[in-house]
C-alpha cells in the first residue's frame, strides 16, 4: 500500500513538472498600427491594432462598463 502511494504522489510530480514549460509569459506577435499623442501622464491616450480596432482609457464615471477610477496621484507627495 506505502508503494502505490508513492508511485501516485511520483506521478503526479511528473505530469506538474512535464507542464510546467507550457505556463510561460506569451509575446505579442503583431505590432501596433498607431497610437495617439502622448497623455501629460506619458502614456499614449489610445492604442491602434494591425485590425484597426482602437483602445482608449475610459474616464466615464457614469458608464458601468468601466473600472473604479481613483482618485490621480500627487506627483509632489513623497514615495
Amino acid at each position: 500500500m506505502k508503494s502505490l502511494s508513492r508511485l501516485a504522489r511520483f506521478v503526479v510530480v511528473a505530469l506538474l513538472l512535464s507542464l510546467a514549460p507550457e505556463a510561460r509569459a506569451q509575446c505579442a506577435q503583431e505590432a501596433l498600427a498607431g497610437l495617439g499623442p502622448v497623455s501629460p501622464f506619458g502614456f499614449p491616450s489610445y492604442y491602434v491594432d494591425q485590425g484597426g480596432q482602437g483602445l482608449e482609457m475610459c474616464f466615464n464615471i457614469d458608464d458601468p462598463l468601466c473600472g473604479a477610477i481613483g482618485p490621480l496621484p500627487n506627483p509632489g507627495a513623497p514615495l
